[in-house]
C-alpha cells in the first residue's frame, strides 16, 4: 500500500512541476529545468543523509556515555 502511495505522490509531483515550469517559461519547458530539479533532489538527498549520519552518531555516542556513568555509579 505504501509504494502505491508513493508512486501516486511521485505521479502528482512530477505533473505539477510540469505544469508549473510550463507556466513560468512561457510555455517552453528546457532540458536545463530538469537538469536542475534532478541535482536539487540529488544534494537534498546527500545532505540529508548527511544530518541523519551525524544525528545517529551522536545519539550512540550518548547513549554509550550514559551506559558508562551507569556501569561507573554501581
Amino acid at each position: 500500500m505504501c509504494r502505491l502511495e508513493d508512486f501516486v505522490l511521485a505521479v502528482i509531483f512530477a505533473v505539477t512541476t510540469y505544469m508549473f515550469m510550463f507556466k513560468t517559461c512561457g510555455g517552453l519547458v528546457r532540458g536545463y529545468n530538469y537538469i536542475l530539479l534532478v541535482l536539487g533532489v540529488i544534494s537534498a538527498c546527500v545532505l540529508f543523509s548527511k544530518v541523519e549520519t551525524a544525528l545517529m552518531v551522536r545519539r550512540a555516542r550518548k547513549r554509550k556515555a550514559e551506559e558508562n556513568e551507569n556501569k561507573a555509579g554501581s
